[in-house]
């Protein structure tokens, strides 16, 4: 399955206008169509699930901790630093400074504010 940016080594590549939300739930069903292979959008092809279930978990974890912190009131900057995902970082970064940076920069930072930007928004009305 070729999967595009949706999946990036060695971190995810999330960007401003990134839907955090449905991110973690388009990853779980195209990991139910059972694919032999994975190609991402950067990085070498996947024979496991493990690393795509990895960038759902961080997806999902970033959506609900930001949809909480909205929810109590918190800013933009409150958010980023309620924003917990320390120990996901380290299971894609490891020891690795570089990738640790990689993480901060693609992940870290556009992620809360994508999700923050789609959590205060209000709904259209219909």
């Amino acid at each position: 399955m070729i999967v595009g940016d949706l999946v990036g080594l060695p971190t995810p590549l999330a960007g401003l206008k990134s839907d955090i939300g449905a991110w973690a739930g388009t990853l779980e069903r195209l990991l139910a169509l059972k694919p032999k292979a994975i190609v991402p959008g950067h990085g070498p092809v996947l024979r496991d699930d493990a690393y795509v279930r990895l960038t759902a978990e961080v997806m999902a974890s970033i959506a609900r901790q930001v949809d909480a912190a909205v929810a109590r009131g918190e800013t933009l900057e409150q958010t980023q630093k309620s924003v917990d995902v320390a120990e996901l970082k380290r299971k894609f970064a490891g020891e690795s400074k570089l990738v640790g940076f990689v993480f901060d920069y693609y992940v870290t930072g556009p992620a809360v504010r994508s999700a923050f930007a789609s959590a205060s928004t209000p709904a259209p009305a219909r």
